[in-house]
């Protein structure tokens, strides 16, 4: 963000609080009244005490100075809550002679947010003595600071203030102001303005910038004028160049190579025997802008690196121009955006690759953070997309929760925003003390708990394997997802469970057009209904080969009724007692049978 002001890093600012006195500020300063021409550019905070603040509405949302940091201006978030502005910003005292005419300006900018001021002259330091418009109500919409301000006789003589009055609407950010000055009008014989005046800063974004203009011919009062004396160009109020006896109606050029990074303001002023003639003035941009938060950020896996690309536009934060050739980048990665870890900086260029940043043993779910600066600044971070570094799982992958603790060290869950969640459960459908619980406090929730990295290559087939139970007549949802990089290879399986009976169910679901993927995730979504039942999920594999143990179902009583059970070696048991925990036929079909 560019706040310029004038010659000076400094400048009065309309900030927004909360109450105290209607005067805030009055003038300390020993010299009561100033000699014109006068110009303030607020070079420090002592430069304010000159002044007189007004704060009308008494609620302490008023005029303070402020610190320019390296060419930007601090955000102010304060605001002025249901009050509209009304506050003064009043110069000290001088004198003006009754029939001249007096040039009265300065600049002014918002930041974010529509700004209204209006000013005035007065023959007292108060709001009632403000008689005299210089400056009706005024729109501030330009983000650069901008010259304001009008050229008035007075008909009365004597001692004089000027004073800028802020009427912006409630709620709204800050209003800044800079360079005021006073000086007497030019008079009618004296040149007329330069015309033409153009500024082409240079492409590049070096600080640099080329005028140009024609000088006048004619002076103010539109009689012809046969010679000048100079012509002064002046920065922010600095003389940089006076150009001696130049010929009338002449083109002009002059090249500054000294601006400042950001908005400046160029003044051209002609002389003849007159004095001073109309001055014109053109602000113009030179350098580069705070950079725009990066687009198209992306984190790839190749191999074992991690490869970052991103793009940087040539328009800044504030529409200004920027070199994409001269921005620096600085990368961090992080787990979480708050705790980071310094990857590289001075990175120039659209692309950084991190060698050997996917081959840790452990997975690690990063992002990424993509950080411009440039001679305007530094500008808003981008992230790119989250990846998971670290070597992927290699079949035979399995997890059971054995003891409550997972046997991966990467599990990854996504949900809603209700209190929805993934914990251990002691049930298990191995007899191992251990499962997933999908679970969910609310209604209509969702959630996805996802594997890590698991590659099939080298195999000719894939295949995954899992438990599951809900409740009986449940009114849930589990969808099995294989995912890559976020996007979704295939949908498995959906399995409604609606007619559940409240025991364990085998689910073998072949995988094997994905063998060719280097590596990918299993991904079991939870759609929870109005009841909100739990899901557990047991032995979970991912194999080469089906898994042979041919358990089709498991009861969670061992008192069977009016069934045939044989054991595996097909010997027939009594179903009516209760039976040892254990594996059983039941039609022809393994199951089993227990407590747990």
């Amino acid at each position: 963000m560019f706040a310029v002001h004038g010659n000076a890093p400094f400048h009065a600012v309309q900030q927004k609080n909360t109450p105290v006195s209607k005067v805030v500020k009055t003038p300390t300063s020993a010299k009561t009244l100033v000699i014109l021409p006068y110009s303030e550019g607020f070079d420090t905070e002592a430069s304010l005490n000159s002044f007189k603040i007004i704060d009308a509405n008494i609620d302490d949302n008023t005029w303070k100075w402020e610190e320019e940091d390296g060419g930007r201006v601090d955000y102010f978030t304060e605001i002025f809550e249901n009050n509209p502005g009304d506050d003064w910003l009043i110069t000290p005292g001088f004198n003006l002679e009754a029939g001249k005419k007096y040039t009265f300006a300065f600049t002014a900018k918002n930041n974010d947010s529509t700004e209204k001021l209006e000013a005035f002259i007065g023959k007292s330091a108060e709001v009632k003595g403000m008689t005299i418009s210089v400056l009706p109500k005024k729109e501030i919409t330009n983000a650069q600071p901008q010259i304001y301000g009008n050229t008035i006789e007075v008909t009365e003589a004597g001692i004089y203030y000027f004073g800028i009055h802020c009427v912006s609407d409630p709620d709204k950010m800050t209003l800044s102001i800079d360079n005021i000055s006073i000086k007497e009008a030019a008079v009618a014989v004296a040149p007329d303005g330069v015309t033409g005046f153009k500024i082409t800063p240079d492409e590049k974004g070096e600080l640099k910038a080329n005028l140009e203009f024609t000088t006048p011919s004619k002076a103010i009062n539109e009689q012809a004028i046969n010679q000048l004396d100079s012509v002064q160009i002046l920065r922010d109020n600095v003389p940089l160049t006076t150009i001696k006896s130049p010929a009338v109606g002449t083109l002009l050029k002059y090249t500054d190579t000294t601006p400042k990074n950001g908005a400046n303001i160029y003044t051209v002023v002609a002389y003849n025997e007159a004095g001073a003639g109309k001055a014109v003035n053109l602000t113009a941009f030179v350098g580069e802008d705070e950079p725009a938060p990066p687009v198209n950020t992306a984190a790839q896996l190749v191999g074992d690196d991690v490869q970052l690309t991103w793009t940087i536009s040539d328009k800044g934060f504030n529409g200004e121009r920027v070199n994409p050739d001269n921005v620096t980048i600085t990368i961090y990665s992080t787990i979480d955006g708050i705790n980071r870890n310094l990857v590289a900086d001075n990175v120039k260029g659209s692309t950084y690759t991190i060698v050997g940043g996917n081959s840790q043993p452990k997975q690690q779910q990063l992002s990424y953070q993509i950080i411009p600066t440039s001679k305007g600044g530094t500008g808003k971070l981008a992230y790119t997309n989250p990846v998971i570094i670290g070597k992927p799982y290699t079949m035979p992958f399995q997890e059971s929760v054995a003891n409550q603790k997972i046997e991966n060290d990467y599990w990854a869950m996504d949900k809603s925003k209700g209190q929805v969640g993934v914990l251990a459960s002691s049930e298990s459908f191995d007899g191992d003390n251990g499962s997933f619980l999908l679970k969910s406090n609310d209604p209509n929730q969702q959630l996805s708990l996802q594997t890590g990295k698991i590659t099939p290559k080298g195999s000719q087939k894939a295949f995954l394997t899992f438990y599951h139970k809900a409740a009986q007549s449940a009114d849930e949802t589990l969808t099995i997802k294989i995912i890559k990089d976020e996007k979704t290879l295939s949908t498995l399986k959906v399995i409604d469970y609606k007619d559940s009976k409240n025991e364990w169910k085998r689910e073998e679901l072949d995988m094997s057009n994905l063998v060719n993927e280097a590596y990918l995730q299993i991904a079991f979504e939870v759609n929870f209904g109005e009841t909100h039942n739990s899901i557990l999920l047991d032995k979970i594999s991912m194999t080469a080969a089906p898994v042979a143990d041919g358990i089709e179902q498991v009861s969670t009583t061992n008192n069977i009724e009016n069934d045939a059970l044989y054991t595996t070696m097909g010997v027939k048991v009594n179903a009516k007692g209760k039976l040892p925990k254990g594996i059983y036929i039941k039609n022809g079909k393994k199951i089993i049978i227990g407590e747990f």
